[in-house]
């Protein structure tokens, strides 16, 4: 594009170049807001790795504004969730993802649901919808606590012989996984993740079992 003008370029080739620009005075600190925007999907990742990989050979400081969460989690060695002006959390992007510290990040990254339950031991709750539910609590809560158990679509493995079943409201196809929308008795829709090499495929309305006994590494209540 060096012999286009202005007017002549894609908004996504003037976002490449103004970022393009912006690391030639290899400067101390760089501010990033929203960066790639604009660009195409396919040529996206390819800048994520060179970018990342130019501001560590360079040593650059860089903050970036992104609401990609996907893109925060890879160019952030740390990550901030900010709601109304104020940082809700700051950790690194596996503990913010798996380990939210509140409702409010909770929504904000909208990676699971919410469902109640009761603490029924040190490593154990109980589940109206879902039954005993082993792992081990981020957070000490007494016996006969009732909380709010934080399901992602990873924590729940899809087993076609269990006797615990639910409906399939929905199915999303992200290339390498599922994401199944299921129904429980009680209304609530809980997002399970399947692999799609997984040979049987569910369709809406059919039955799909939850593997029994559920176990998660890690359980977040509040």
């Amino acid at each position: 594009i060096l012999k286009k003008y202005p007017h002549e370029i894609s908004a996504g080739e003037a976002q490449r170049a103004s970022l393009a620009r912006s690391l030639l005075t290899q400067p101390d600190l760089l501010l990033l807001d929203e960066p790639l925007s604009n660009v195409d999907q396919s040529f996206k990742e390819e800048i994520q790795v060179r970018l990342k990989k130019i501001l560590s050979k360079l040593k650059i400081t860089t903050i970036i504004v992104t609401h990609d969460s996907y893109e925060a989690f890879y160019l952030g060695h740390k990550c901030a969730i900010i709601l109304d002006g104020q940082i809700k959390q700051f950790d690194d992007p596996y503990n913010v993802y798996h380990f939210p510290n509140s409702v409010e990040v909770v929504n904000f990254l909208n990676r699971g649901i919410l469902i109640p339950a009761k603490v029924t031991g040190e490593n154990s709750l109980e589940s109206e919808d879902l039954g005993t539910i082993n792992g081990n609590f981020i957070k000490h809560y007494p016996k006969g606590s009732n909380v709010q158990l934080l399901l992602q679509p990873e924590d729940l493995e899809h087993d076609d012989k269990s006797n615990l079943k639910l409906e399939v409201v929905d199915r999303k196809f992200r290339g390498t996984n599922f994401i199944y929308t299921l129904k429980t008795s009680s209304d609530l829709l809980i997002p399970v993740f399947v692999h799609s090499h997984h040979e049987h495929q569910h369709e809406a309305d059919e039955k799909f079992g939850i593997k029994r006994p559920i176990h998660i590494d890690h359980i977040v209540c509040f």
